[in-house]
């Protein structure tokens, strides 16, 4: 268990820092106040480690992770920050006003719950495999490590949740119907994801050459999934068009990185490298409403993209060197 140490601290710290400072939602400054370090360290970084034992345990494939990114999406946005019961001020303000059951923003649950799926929670697991290669098909934590982290993380989220902080511009629901919902989601993704189980291959498959394209892929979210769907949300069109308009665009991001062979570790962090390079771009501009963190965020996005594309040649790289070397054995 000692030689897993390594990898879990990893996890935890690209789990905690990346999500935040790439999309903006938190300035670099902001880690070196001790309250949001603990809240993001535990809502982001253990809860994300807590995902990745889940996985590992029931050894899903990477759609299982998916999956239970989804649930750590209803974790985090609903129970610790509650922006999915909030009416207005949206972290995405096209979303204010649309959708609403119960008190619940099922659209923006939705659209939200895909991102962190990938953002939050699949990419950083990926990165630390990259890293990490002959520790990803072991667990990290003991049964009773995990067990215990979730059970007080859930505790901890849920009487936040129920707690009066953070509840402003909500619509007075009953909270503990919304808990039970929230909950609820969370399990069914989770049974979801226990059945998408990775099965071991027989066939000789060619190996895929990984190029950039992967990445120009992952940076086109932007426009389906940012400007088509806000306009629907912007306009209040029917909610029918919106989930229909979802479906497809998340269908059809599948099947191209299937058809091109991107479902891979590799080509999917390729894939994320290109998503984290538009919400970077996007956090910069978002920055421009901020002036007090203005240079500290502009700053902080260039060097992050640099970085990015560093990765992303390392990566691309990495793979091909593999290839070769498994096509000369």
């Amino acid at each position: 268990m000692e030689s897993n140490f390594k990898p879990a601290i990893v996890l935890v710290i690209i789990a905690t820092v990346l999500p935040e400072i790439l999309t903006g939602s938190s300035s670099l400054s902001a880690f070196f106040n001790p309250v949001i370090l603990l809240i993001l360290f535990l809502g982001y970084g253990v809860a994300v480690l807590v995902v990745r034992e889940i996985a590992v345990r029931y050894n899903v494939t990477f759609g299982g992770i998916f999956m239970l990114g989804f649930a750590f999406s209803l974790f985090n946005e609903g129970l610790v920050a509650k922006t999915l019961i909030r009416f207005n001020e949206l972290p995405v303000g096209q979303y204010d006003n649309y959708g609403y059951l119960l008190g619940i923003s099922f659209p923006f649950t939705f659209a939200i719950g895909f991102w962190h799926a990938l953002s939050s929670v699949l990419m950083p697991i990926l990165l630390t495999y990259w890293l990490y290669p002959k520790h990803k098909n072991q667990p990290w934590l003991s049964k009773k490590m995990v067990a215990i982290f979730g059970v007080v993380l859930l505790f901890l989220a849920s009487a936040m949740f129920l707690g009066e902080e953070g509840i402003r511009n909500t619509l007075q629901q009953n909270t503990l119907l919304q808990l039970a919902i929230f909950l609820g989601m969370m399990f069914v993704s989770f049974l979801i994801a226990k059945r998408l189980i990775q099965v071991p291959t027989t066939t000789n498959e060619t190996p895929v050459v990984l190029t950039l394209k992967p990445v120009w892929l992952g940076m086109s979210l932007f426009f389906p999934f940012f400007l088509v769907l806000s306009f629907i949300t912007d306009k209040k069109l029917s909610l029918v068009i919106f989930f229909i308009a979802l479906f497809l665009i998340v269908w059809g991001y599948y099947k191209i990185l299937k058809r091109k062979g991107w479902l891979t570790q590799n080509g999917l962090i390729l894939f994320g490298i290109g998503s984290y390079i538009q919400n970077t771009v996007m956090g910069m501009i978002a920055a421009l409403t901020i002036p007090s963190t203005l240079v500290e965020r502009i700053l902080t996005g260039v060097i992050a993209i640099l970085l990015l594309l560093w990765l992303a040649r390392r990566v691309k790289k990495s793979n091909n060197l593999d290839n070769v070397s498994v096509s000369s054995t």
